[in-house]
């Protein structure tokens, strides 16, 4: 990862988070600082999951030993050191921490363009394609070094045209939709429980 200071705060480039331009895509202007844009953060695990056939091969049905969903996001979810570290991070950058899925290590984040480029160090633009307008991340993202380890990928959908069925590809980018539309969980992290909301 490439380590860059900005201010007093030193940051890591995320990998894999630029944004790759469409073939016929075209740049229509920046977005709107005030727009409204949510991404998920996918932080790491707690410990990493067991070899399933060293935990279960040799074992009768009734000798193996199955974990409840709790249980589970307790072992291999996000730690609650984690969670509070990004939502520290969300605080000083003026995003609001709107969901968490212990579980599923995501914690989905809201807030202004504006915001979302401070936090990330992007620069978000308005672009336009034959299948459909919508918006993207310029830039390197990046995050202060202390989530360098903490946080694995930044999602978001990228939106297909109208007449096409909406896209679930999972993008490491900060897309969003038009008009300040809140922006769709990719279908990858969505929760199969209530998420836990931060009033």
């Amino acid at each position: 990862m490439d380590v860059s200071a900005t201010g007093n705060q030193a940051r890591t480039e995320l990998p894999g988070h630029s944004h790759v331009p469409l073939d016929g895509e075209n740049q229509t202007g920046l977005t709107n600082p005030d727009a409204e844009l949510q991404v998920t953060l996918v932080l790491r695990r707690q410990s990493e999951l067991p070899e399933l056939h060293s935990e279960f091969g040799n074992k009768l049905p009734h000798e193996r030993r199955h974990l409840t969903r709790e249980s589970f996001a307790i072992a291999h979810g996000a730690s609650p050191d984690d969670i509070a570290a990004v939502g520290r991070f969300a605080h000083e950058h003026q995003l609001e921490v709107r969901t968490i899925a212990v579980h599923q290590r995501t914690v989905v984040l809201g807030g202004s363009a504006a915001a979302m480029e401070r936090a990330f160090g992007v620069t978000m633009v308005e672009l336009e394609h034959r299948r459909g307008n919508y918006r993207a991340a310029t830039g390197a993202a990046s995050v202060p070094s202390e989530l360098s380890n903490v946080v694995q990928t930044v999602l978001a959908s990228l939106r297909a045209a109208p007449e096409n069925p909406p896209s679930e590809h999972t993008h490491s980018l900060l897309d969003g939709p038009r008009n300040g539309e809140c922006l769709r969980l990719p279908r990858a992290v969505q929760s199969r429980e209530p998420e836990h909301r931060i009033d």
